[in-house]
């Protein structure tokens, strides 16, 4: 049974910075993700590791009707086990259950992998972004419909086809704080 997905909080925070160091070139800053985790425009959520840490976590933000993926990211030594995808599909359940349309998110052109694996949950390629990256890369924005009766069915993924790395998606703009009720 996969692990629950949890509304990330403060102490998060330090875990959550951990990770996107280890998996970004250019991570957000312990400031961004505080502010995001603090905003109640952005939707921060996290899996928790039983004696404490994180799994890993995505953070997402509505625009109109549409959730834009901003960050998904999972610890480096548990990549490769379902986590991303199990991250992703409560992403895409949370946009079906506040009836959004659309989702969408950007990918690295050079991350063939993590765009292998949004596309077998159904996100097409929309357009390319010219120096979407602080470094300069391209990236894709991908998108998919929400609603069931407009759902592609997943690609068929077989072993040899399954991605062996968890998607990589950045960055966010920098959004000033909104406290969040009980303190989160």
């Amino acid at each position: 049974m996969p692990s629950p997905v949890k509304l990330a909080t403060l102490l998060d925070v330090a875990h959550m910075t951990r990770i996107v160091q280890e998996t970004f070139e250019t991570p957000w800053s312990m400031q961004m993700l505080r502010a995001t985790v603090l905003n109640h425009a952005y939707d921060a959520r996290v899996i928790r590791k039983p004696a404490g840490g994180l799994v890993g976590f995505f953070i997402s933000h509505t625009v109109q009707t549409d959730s834009n993926l901003d960050i998904v990211a999972v610890e480096a030594a548990l990549r490769c086990k379902g986590i991303g995808t199990h991250l992703l599909e409560t992403w895409i359940q949370s946009a079906r259950l506040r009836n959004l349309h659309g989702l969408t998110l950007q990918v690295n052109t050079h991350n063939v992998r993590a765009k292998a694996l949004y596309e077998g949950l159904a996100f097409r390629t929309a357009r390319l972004l010219h120096d979407y990256y602080p470094n300069g890369d391209d990236a894709y924005e991908m998108r998919r419909p929400v609603g069931a009766e407009v759902d592609q069915p997943p690609l068929p993924r077989g072993p040899a086809q399954r991605p062996t790395q968890e998607p990589v998606t950045q960055p966010a703009p920098e959004v000033p704080p909104r406290p969040r009720p009980n303190g989160r």
